[in-house]
């Protein structure tokens, strides 16, 4: 599988884990969300591909694999995780002027994710073919509604992942 990564360099976007900048009582974080997405967003749109793709970010903090052991897994296997149940799927967003942004408030802003500790950054960013994939919605167990972020292969033998972009 041929995925290009791409090394983007955000300082001001790195937690020392015992706090999330993002969420009151702890302070102002050194980058809004905005102004993060809006980077990341930026070099996802100088990619040459696809006209409709998907997005996911990934901790890699959260893994038990170093994260260039997870970057390897992911360009082999075009996903961080395996999942038994339902082979050959994915979550993830199609990828439009919002979709970085409204992840990274998923994960630092919204609860339950933003009260996780210790808070880790979304430093890996898998972007797919979103012709590669279909879309499976299902009914979200905790908020009762119907959900549309879960993508499943057309072809098991191809990902979909042309690009993973890994910050700092």
């Amino acid at each position: 599988m041929n995925v290009q990564v791409i090394q983007l360099h955000i300082s001001a976007y790195r937690f020392d884990g015992s706090t999330n900048p993002y969420t009151e009582p702890h302070g102002k974080a050194p980058i809004t969300l905005k102004d993060l997405a809006q980077i990341i967003s930026n070099k996802i749109s100088e990619l040459k591909g696809p006209k409709t793709m998907l997005v996911r970010g990934v901790q890699s903090g959260k893994h038990s694999i170093t994260k260039s052991e997870l970057i390897a897994l992911i360009k082999e296997n075009g996903s961080e995780y395996s999942n038994s149940d339902e082979p050959n799927t994915i979550f993830a967003a199609p990828y439009d002027q919002h979709a970085v942004e409204h992840i990274l408030e998923g994960f630092h802003k919204y609860k339950p994710k933003s009260d996780e500790s210790p808070q880790q950054s979304i430093d890996l960013w898998l972007i797919y073919n979103a012709r590669a994939y279909k879309n499976v919605p299902y009914q979200h167990p905790r908020h009762n509604v119907e959900a549309k972020d879960k993508w499943q292969r057309l072809s098991p033998q191809e990902s979909g992942l042309i690009a993973l972009i890994v910050l700092n």
